[in-house]
């Protein structure tokens, strides 16, 4: 059995609060490794064919892409990462996997930009 007197609750206690304190402290000073506002996902449906036995199949896609701030070439010009899960709808075949791309676009106008 554990018996701890005033003197060592006292001390557990202090630091104890000192560790909240600090910690907290530290937390606030640097931001998180990724903004959440960055974060983006989308979903897509697509009708695809192949020639041959097959008939056409409905496909889909699901992704998520990040904006990368930091990592902007220039005024004006914006890179992000997209990552995703596409399956074409074909049985039997290998027509389904996962992918990634770096993205650079720009604005040309007001509502249009490129790609």
């Amino acid at each position: 059995m554990i018996h701890l007197t005033g003197k060592t609750i006292a001390l557990l206690t202090t630091t104890l609060l000192a560790a909240v304190a600090l910690t907290s402290a530290i937390a606030d000073e640097k931001p998180p490794l990724l903004d959440r506002s960055q974060f983006s996902i989308g979903a897509g449906l697509s009708n695809n064919s192949l020639s041959g036995p097959f008939d056409d199949e409905i496909g889909f896609q699901i992704f998520g892409a990040y904006n990368l701030t930091a990592v902007n070439l220039m005024q004006g010009v914006y890179t992000s990462v997209e990552v995703g899960y596409m399956d074409y709808g074909f049985d039997g075949t290998d027509t389904n996997g996962i992918w990634a791309t770096a993205v650079v676009d720009g604005p040309i106008a007001k509502n249009f930009g490129w790609l």
